[in-house]
């Protein structure tokens, strides 16, 4: 406010230019001012008086990194920005029907498509909205009249054989047909945990599908800011190659990773069905390793081979008996040379990136997040998902709910008879509500 008028001028465009960094950077553009003084001042020949403030020195130096003409126009013809400088009027008390409006837009900016609540209700009624998945439905009762020539059919009329209406939703093979309006929304829950593109992919592959879905889980990956701030940079170390495990859970691979989060890390994986374990632990000696092995190990049972590096909780004496008694083989990695236990320390990196990437406050919520999404995408080496590898089929999600399935239904309706022959047989009320 105590700014001279040369001074305020100038803030108005280092405001502006700021604010645009990203579409003006790297590109040639127009300034214009109203301001005379300032083509002299911040045009390509800066003529710096002497007496000049060294604020005004500062912001010609700073607006001098980009490529720009400077122009000089009238007050009363640079209509557009007197009037973005002089409206609204911040004096004036917006009306009644203004402000509804405003609380209107507020709330529709800050509801995201993840706050929907994904049902199977929910997604009859989008499909049902839809006007080219409702097209499609009509097309599979009544025949695929033209549909090839039209370009928003094409996708639709190269799959028609695989193609199916159940309970008023379109499927492709077992896999949801996802409406245009709910599409955001189910690209964001298959990021959770932020995945790569690969793993984005291949669980998509098990459960939904619309036409350029690849192309779309692409450009949502390289759009996610958390994502590309935590890529690795340097090139991935050549993974030591170990011969293929004949079952499950025979030989685990296992590594620290920390202090990371304030915690260290104990990182498990299992060498065949790529199954993970990540125990937070706040002392890494010997005796706290061995209580949270055991304590995996009660639900897993003993593998017969444990593969880690040289580090001290690894190679002591304690850890050596433990071993022993369990008939259990532990190797040790060459020292110096982290690829010869390339399984966990890749782990240790996926581990990282990823929880750095989510954007949660709440630690246990993030490294859940994370294990449920590693668990249930398809590893790349084995084309299933550690899940499917370990227990033999996928873990249930919100995705699997929302499959249309008769079975269910009936078994509602039978449950939902039931509750209430045995509520009327004991003459008592039952409130019972179904969602």
């Amino acid at each position: 406010m105590k700014y001279s008028v040369i001074d305020r001028e100038a803030l108005a465009i280092v405001f502006g230019i700021k604010k645009f960094d990203q579409y003006l950077r790297g590109t040639k553009f127009n300034l214009v001012t109203d301001h005379k003084p300032l083509i002299h001042i911040m045009g390509a020949r800066r003529n710096l008086p002497k007496l000049a403030n060294n604020r005004l020195v500062r912001w010609a130096l700073v607006v001098g990194s980009y490529q720009y003409d400077i122009y000089y126009r009238k007050g009363e013809n640079n209509t557009l920005a007197d009037c973005l400088s002089r409206l609204p009027n911040p004096e004036t008390e917006p009306s009644e029907t203004e402000g509804l409006v405003h609380k209107i837009d507020l709330r529709l900016l800050s509801t995201r498509m993840t706050d929907l609540n994904l049902s199977e209700q929910l997604l009859m009624k989008t499909t049902a909205k839809d006007h080219i998945l409702t097209k499609v439905c009509q097309n599979l009762k009544t025949g695929w009249r033209e549909s090839e020539y039209n370009p928003e059919m094409k996708p639709f009329y190269r799959n028609r054989t695989e193609l199916s209406v159940e309970n008023k939703i379109l499927m492709r093979q077992g896999r949801i047909v996802i409406p245009t309006a709910l599409r955001k929304a189910i690209l964001t829950y298959l990021h959770r945990g932020h995945p790569g593109i690969s793993a984005m992919k291949a669980l998509s592959r098990y459960y939904v599908w619309w036409p350029n879905l690849d192309e779309d889980i692409e450009l949502f990956v390289k759009k996610c800011t958390r994502c590309q701030q935590n890529r690795p940079c340097n090139p991935e170390l050549p993974v030591f190659s170990w011969s293929i495990p004949e079952e499950v859970w025979e030989r685990i691979h296992i590594d620290f990773a920390g202090p990371f989060e304030g915690s260290y890390w104990l990182v498990l994986c299992d060498a065949l069905s790529k199954w993970v374990e990540i125990r937070p632990m706040k002392h890494i000696n010997t005796r706290s390793l061995c209580l949270t092995l055991d304590n995996i190990f009660c639900t897993f049972g003993l593998p017969k081979m444990i593969i880690s590096d040289n580090g001290p909780q690894f190679t002591s004496y304690e850890f050596k008996e433990y071993c022993t008694k369990q008939s259990i083989l532990h190797v040790t990695s060459s020292p110096y040379h982290p690829r010869t236990n390339g399984l966990a320390e890749r782990l240790v990196r996926t581990f990282k990136n990823r929880m750095a990437s989510v954007d949660n406050t709440n630690l246990e919520r993030r490294l859940l997040e994370f294990l449920f999404t590693y668990r249930n995408t398809p590893h790349s080496s084995t084309g299933k998902s550690p899940a499917e590898m370990m227990f033999g089929r996928q873990l249930n999600c919100i995705l699997s709910n929302i499959r249309p399935d008769k079975r269910r239904l009936m078994q509602y309706l039978q449950v939902k008879e039931n509750i209430i022959m045995i509520g009327s047989k004991n003459d008592n009320v039952f409130e019972v509500y179904f969602k």
